[in-house]
């Protein structure tokens, strides 16, 4: 069998077994590390809780919702003092353009 038979065969079945998260994640792998949600407002938290049971689970551990109560805390769990800026706790100074 030639190389676009073998392709156009693979797409077909592929399309059998309907779009998956596997199928995606596996010829896409995630290059995300976390993203840190800091001030959300509670309209998208609301919509989050519609949202979330669709996502992959790995995917949502990656979506951290930071407390304003708890920012400073929470952000130096996985950035450097350094790294953070100084509105958020850390040393970091915002460079002006």
């Amino acid at each position: 069998m030639g190389s676009k038979k073998k392709k156009k065969k693979k797409r077909r079945e592929e399309g059998k077994e309907g779009r998956n998260s596997s199928s995606t994640t596996n010829h896409y792998p995630e290059r995300l590390g976390k993203v840190f949600l800091i001030h959300v407002p509670s309209l998208f938290m609301r919509a989050r809780k519609i949202v979330y049971p669709y996502i992959d689970k790995n995917t949502r551990n990656k979506f951290i919702f930071v407390e304003d109560k708890n920012l400073r805390g929470s952000l130096l769990e996985d950035i450097d003092e350094d790294q953070l800026l100084e509105i958020y706790g850390g040393k970091l100074k915002l460079m002006p353009h």
